[in-house]
C-alpha cells in the first residue's frame, strides 16, 4: 500500500549552525573522593575552578556570538529540528552567513584571549521532502494543539507562545499551508486578547467555533502515513453564570473553514 503525503512545504535549506567560543578560561579539577563504591554504587566526587583571564573580553565574545546566531536565524524559520530557509531567500542567507563571518572576525582580530568561531552547513530541501513534510507537519499540528489548549484553559501566554512559533515556520509552508496557519494564527490571538480584556468572563465571550477552527486546522497538516486523529476540543475554562450583551461579544471575523475539509484518507486493498 502506498501513500501520498501533501505537499505543505516549499523548497529551501536546511541550515545547521553552530559557534564556540574557546580561550580566555582556564580550568582546574580538585579530586576530593576518588572512584569508590558504596552500596554496590559507584561514587566520586571533584572540585572545577574555573578562572576568566579577561572577563569584559568574555562578555563581548558572547555578545558577538548573539549577533552572530540573530543574523542567520532572521532569514530561517526556526523550527524544533534546524534552521530551514525558503529558496526564495537564498541570496539573503548567504549575505547573511557572510556578514556572521564578518562579525567573527571582526571579534577575533581585536581580542587577546578569546576566539570565535563560525560553523554553518546548508543542505538542500526539496518541496516533495517526504521526511521535512513530516517533520513540520507533526510541528505545526502541536503549535495549534497548544493554541486550542490555551484557548481552552484561558491562557494568553500559552496562545501567544504557540502562535509566535508558528509564525516563525510560517515562510517555510506552501501558500496554500501558509494561509491555514494565518488564519489559525488571527483566530488563537484574538480569543487571547478577549482573555487578557475580560478575564473570568472570556470563556463566555469565546465561542465554540474558535476551538472548531483551530481543531480544522490542524487537518492540513495530518500525517497520512500515520495513525494520527483528531481529538474533540475540550470544554473552556471554568463556567460563569453571566451572559454578556450582544454589544459586548466580538464577532470572530476570520473563518478558517470556509468552503475547505479535511483531506480524507483512502485505504487501497
Amino acid at each position: 500500500m502506498q501513500n501520498t503525503i501533501t505537499t505543505t512545504i516549499k523548497a529551501g535549506f536546511l541550515v545547521s549552525l553552530s559557534t564556540s567560543i574557546s580561550g580566555n578560561c582556564t580550568y582546574k579539577k580538585q579530586t576530593i573522593e576518588a572512584p569508590h563504591f558504596e552500596n554496590g554504587l559507584l561514587k566520586e566526587k571533584w572540585e572545577t575552578n574555573k578562572t576568566v583571564i579577561a572577563p569584559d573580553e568574555m562578555e563581548l565574545a558572547k555578545k558577538a556570538r548573539s549577533r552572530v546566531t540573530s543574523i542567520i536565524r532572521s532569514v530561517c524559520s526556526q523550527t524544533q529540528g534546524a534552521l530551514l530557509c525558503p529558496k526564495e531567500k537564498g541570496e539573503k542567507l548567504d549575505e547573511a552567513i557572510g556578514l556572521a563571518r564578518d562579525v567573527a572576525r571582526e571579534f577575533n582580530r581585536s581580542a587577546n584571549y578569546t576566539r570565535l568561531e563560525v560553523y554553518t552547513y546548508v543542505g538542500v530541501i526539496s518541496a516533495d521532502d517526504e521526511e521535512t513534510i513530516r517533520s513540520l507537519n507533526s510541528e505545526i499540528r502541536s503549535l495549534l494543539d497548544q493554541m486550542a489548549q490555551g484557548v481552552s484553559s484561558l491562557d494568553a501566554g500559552a496562545i501567544r507562545e504557540a502562535a509566535n512559533k508558528a509564525r516563525s515556520i510560517q515562510s517555510m509552508l506552501s501558500p496554500e499551508a501558509s494561509e491555514r496557519v494565518q488564519t489559525a494564527i488571527e483566530t488563537a490571538r484574538k480569543a487571547a486578547r478577549i482573555i487578557i480584556k475580560s478575564g473570568e468572563t472570556a470563556a463566555s465571550e469565546i465561542d465554540q467555533q474558535t476551538l472548531a477552527r483551530l481543531t480544522a486546522a490542524r487537518g492540513a497538516f495530518l500525517d497520512l502515513d500515520g495513525d494520527d486523529t483528531v481529538a474533540a476540543p475540550e470544554a473552556m475554562g471554568r463556567a460563569v453564570d453571566m451572559v454578556p450583551s450582544a454589544s459586548e461579544v466580538e464577532p470572530l471575523e476570520v473563518s478558517l473553514a470556509r468552503g475547505w475539509q479535511a483531506p480524507k484518507l483512502e485505504m487501497e486493498d
